[in-house]
C-alpha cells in the first residue's frame, strides 16, 4: 500500500501550486456554442427515486452514517476548491463491484443539497451505464442520441425537481466508446457544461483494464478512488494509482464500512437525543480525501 500513500501525499503537496485566476483554457478559442444561449434551466424535469435497490442515502437516510460521511466527503471537496481548480471531479475505482456509481450519485446530491450550487452528475460509464436506473430514469434522450444526431445540448439534460441537479444520461453505444471519448466533440461538449455548472461528478468505468477512465481523467480537474473493504486488490490500486497523475489524485473512499464504526454512529445520534432513528444502508464511507492517510 506504499504507492498509494506516496500518491496522496503527493497530491496533498500538489493542491495549493496554481492560483485559479491564472488558470487558462486553451480549448476556449475553440469552442462552438456559446454558454448564453445554451440555457440549463429549460431542461426537461424529473423526480429522483430512491429505492432500496438504488442506496441513495443521501434521500433515503440523511441521517445515516453514510450521508453523514458523504457530506464529509462534499465539504473536503468544497475546501479544496478553494485553494486549486476543481470543478470536473472523476469517480472511478480499479475493478468492478466496487460502489463507484453509488458514489457518484450520493456525491452529487449532497453537493446540490449543501453547497447551493449547480451540480451535473455526468454518466461516463459508455459501456455499462448504471446511474439512469439508480435514478428512477424511464426512456429520454442521452449521450448517444447527442453524438449520432446533434440535437441541442438541452435535450440530453434533465433537472431534478426541487434540487439544482442536472444529470446527463449515457445511454447505450454500439460503437467503441474510445472513438467518443478520444474525439475533440466531446471535449469541447464537456468544457461548455462546465462553464455551466460549478461541480460536475463523472462516473467512469474501472480504471483496469480499460483506458475509458485514463481518458475522462485528463479532461478532469481530480480523481477520487472508490474502493471497497474485504474486496479491492491491492495490486489493482495500486496500478490504478499509477495510471493516476499524482496533481489529479484527490484521495480514496473506502465503501462498505465495518459495522462497529455504524454501530458506534447510531448509539452517538441515540445518545444525542434525535428524533430520528439512525440506520446505515447503502455504502458507508471512510474517506481519505485531499492527501489524507
Amino acid at each position: 500500500m506504499s504507492r498509494i500513500f506516496e500518491a496522496l501525499q503527493q497530491s496533498g503537496a500538489a493542491q495549493i501550486v496554481e492560483d485559479p485566476r491564472k488558470t487558462e483554457n486553451a480549448t476556449d478559442v475553440i469552442r462552438t456554442v456559446s454558454t448564453d444561449s445554451q440555457s440549463v434551466d429549460s431542461c426537461a424535469t424529473f423526480t429522483l427515486a430512491a429505492t432500496p435497490e438504488s442506496k441513495l442515502v443521501s434521500i433515503s437516510d440523511e441521517h445515516g452514517l453514510a450521508a453523514e460521511k458523504t457530506r464529509v466527503l462534499a465539504t473536503r471537496l468544497r475546501h479544496i476548491s478553494a485553494r486549486r481548480p476543481l470543478k470536473k471531479l472523476l469517480i472511478t475505482s480499479s475493478m468492478k463491484g466496487e460502489g463507484k456509481s453509488v458514489i457518484a450519485a450520493n456525491l452529487a446530491i449532497t453537493l446540490a443539497k449543501s453547497a447551493k450550487a449547480r451540480i451535473l452528475l455526468f454518466d461516463g460509464d459508455l459501456r455499462q451505464p448504471s446511474l439512469a436506473k439508480k435514478l428512477g430514469f424511464g426512456p429520454a434522450a442521452e449521450l448517444v442520441t447527442w453524438w449520432k444526431q446533434d440535437v441541442p445540448m438541452q435535450n440530453i439534460l434533465y433537472k431534478a425537481q426541487d434540487l439544482p441537479l442536472w444529470f446527463l444520461p449515457a445511454g447505450q453505444f454500439a460503437m467503441q466508446p474510445l472513438e467518443v471519448l478520444q474525439s475533440q466533440r466531446l471535449a469541447e461538449l464537456v468544457n461548455t457544461l462546465s462553464d455551466m455548472f460549478d461541480w460536475i461528478v463523472i462516473d467512469s468505468p474501472p480504471m483496469v483494464p480499460l483506458a475509458d477512465s485514463s481518458v475522462w481523467a485528463s479532461m478532469c480537474d481530480g480523481v477520487i478512488i472508490v474502493v471497497r473493504e474485504k474486496f479491492t486488490q491491492v495490486e489493482l490500486l495500486n496500478q490504478t494509482v499509477e495510471l493516476i497523475e499524482s496533481k489529479k489524485m484527490l484521495g480514496v473512499v473506502m465503501n462498505d464500512i465495518s459495522m462497529s464504526e455504524s454501530k458506534y454512529y447510531s448509539n452517538y445520534y441515540q445518545y444525542a437525543g434525535t428524533k430520528q432513528e439512525s440506520s446505515v444502508s447503502g455504502p458507508a464511507l471512510k474517506i481519505e480525501p485531499d492527501g489524507g492517510r
